[in-house]
């Protein structure tokens, strides 16, 4: 009963996770809605051969390729599908020189039949398709190790999985070469023998300057743990800032909360930084925290052209963490139009009226679609916040809150 729509979905699907096998139970009655579409006829192929009906697979790949005139790389990786199958005799050498583009077909049989996808063409999709690339099972840990780092900043994988990953991949590592790598920086972050030591650690692994921005969000995540595991007054108050952004990229909010004391103590911009991440990220309103904090926190992130401080403004204002009085003053001064409405904003207001949490939790995240945390609006933000907090999602809000700030 699917639609032709939902044909095309399955089929991305299946081609996503690696599994063209997965498009085999459907592939008839997609051919019944969808006869012209090459990727279902050589589907058909591709199932056969999987099936162990060699003659019937060569036969079908042939007609395919006579009906569509695709006889490039896409059909090149359908014959190397088909070749997986059994009582098969279909030898097929892949070469990516000439190919520019690389596509869900591509990216799926190639990774069904564990060949090596070129750098050049991973770097002409998006970072989802990375992250795809962290869940392909024929695939060695190392191979997928940029795919789990981009997976993990996006979500898809958790802090815990990640860590995992990272220890994955110094197993399957020669002792002789593991000197330097992450993982076993990681490692030496979670067993040094002093908090200096671990700190240490963690601090080559936040400040490699050869990582992207998701990568670099990614380490925060993998070091989440062995952060909480360092206590206040341990003396590494340098790297405070670094260390709760750590726990609360992982959402590990009740360990971030104890070192409140020492963030109010800090001075410079790590204090800065710590305070505006535990004001909006902690369990409770950071004591104290104000519109002079934010005017302090603006100035040492003005440099940084990302609008920060109009995050951080609109993470507390809808935290409901300021007063009335001091985010009408802010709002204006700081030109962030939280009372402007528009059908958006209608739309998620009266999803909170109608006490509709599911609705509520997709209209937000409606709201915080674009290329990165720069692209989204403060007000925007703002009313996400709100209406998460009035919803009884509180702790997801402060989450976000608290990634806005580390990620516009």
């Amino acid at each position: 009963q699917y639609t032709p729509k939902m044909f095309d979905v399955a089929m991305q699907a299946s081609l996503a996770t690696a599994d063209p096998a997965g498009t085999c139970p459907m592939v008839e009655a997609a051919l019944a809605t969808k006869t012209k579409q090459p990727a279902w006829l050589m589907t058909r192929a591709m199932c056969a051969g999987l099936s162990g009906e060699s003659a019937q697979a060569a036969s079908l790949i042939d007609i395919a390729q006579s009906r569509t005139n695709k006889r490039g790389i896409d059909a090149l990786l359908a014959e190397k599908v088909i070749g997986a199958g059994g009582n098969t005799r279909r030898a097929v050498n892949v070469q990516w020189d000439d190919v520019p583009q690389l596509t869900a077909w591509r990216f799926g049989l190639a990774s069904a039949t564990a060949l090596d996808i070129p750098p050049r063409l991973m770097a002409t999709v998006g970072p989802r398709v990375a992250a795809w690339q962290s869940a392909v099972p024929l695939l060695s840990a190392t191979q997928r190790a940029r795919g789990a780092d981009v997976a993990a900043a996006l979500g898809v994988l958790s802090s815990a999985a990640l860590v995992d990953h990272y220890g994955a991949v110094a197993d399957e590592t020669d002792a002789s070469e593991q000197v330097g790598k992450p993982s076993t920086i990681l490692r030496a972050a979670y067993i040094g023998a002093t908090p200096e030591a671990r700190v240490d650690a963690m601090r080559q692994l936040w400040n490699d300057e050869k990582l992207d921005p998701l990568a670099r969000y990614a380490r925060l995540l993998v070091t989440a743990r062995t952060a909480a595991m360092i206590r206040p007054g341990a003396g590494v108050d340098g790297d405070i800032d670094m260390l709760i952004a750590s726990m609360l990229s992982a959402g590990l909010d009740t360990y971030a909360d104890r070192w409140a004391s020492a963030a109010n103590a800090a001075s410079g911009d790590a204090g800065l930084r710590a305070r505006a991440l535990l004001a909006v990220g902690g369990t409770k309103p950071l004591s104290g925290y104000g519109t002079g904090d934010i005017r302090s926190y603006q100035g040492i992130v003005a440099g940084e052209g990302s609008g920060r401080a109009k995050l951080l403004f609109a993470a507390l204002a809808g935290l409901g963490r300021l007063s009335d009085g001091d985010i009408s003053s802010m709002a204006e001064s700081l030109e962030v139009p939280i009372g402007r409405t528009t059908l958006w904003s209608q739309t998620l207001n009266r999803a909170v009226a109608a006490n509709a949490p599911a609705a509520v939790a997709l209209i937000c995240s409606a709201g915080l679609q674009g290329r990165d945390w720069s692209t989204i609006p403060p007000a925007q933000l703002y009313h996400v916040i709100s209406a998460l907090r009035r919803s009884g999602f509180e702790a997801e809000a402060r989450m976000i809150g608290a990634e806005a700030l580390m990620r516009g």
